[in-house]
């Protein structure tokens, strides 16, 4: 950005300012501002600079959301692996408590039988013997 110093010292020598003061202030601001403000070539160096650093920013999560994506891949197949397991051992136990309650239930038909089988014999036997008592 070009000043025009030029013109501040004589605007500032109109209002009043010696000659020699105007000159002074003009240069004194146009040394400050140029210092201060962003030619166009700065600008032009900062996007390149903000462009590089969201590309490369781009990139790092690019990387990380891949990372995250294998290590959430490797967590669902462990956790997958972990359910096939567990179903087994599930399955495992069902069986086991079938095969028991298979067992009791015929034992307890094998005795409800064996019972049945002695009150039919002692049945047979108590009608002669009513028999035999009341004659």
């Amino acid at each position: 950005m070009q000043l025009d110093t030029l013109t501040i010292s004589e605007r500032l020598h109109k209002a009043g300012l010696p000659q020699k003061v105007a000159k002074e202030w003009a240069s004194i601001w146009h040394e400050d501002v140029t210092d201060r403000l962003a030619t166009k070539e700065d600008l032009d160096t900062l996007e390149l600079a903000l462009r590089k650093d969201m590309e490369s920013m781009e990139t790092s999560l690019r990387k990380d959301m891949e990372s995250m994506g294998t290590s959430l891949r490797k967590d669902v197949e462990s956790i997958r692996k972990d359910m096939e397991s567990l179903e087994e051992r599930l399955d495992q136990k069902l069986e086991s408590m079938e095969v028991r309650l298979d067992n009791r239930m015929l034992r307890h038909t094998y005795s409800a039988v064996g019972i049945l089988g002695l009150l039919m014999i002692v049945l047979r036997f108590i009608e002669p013997l009513k028999t035999m008592v009341a004659g």
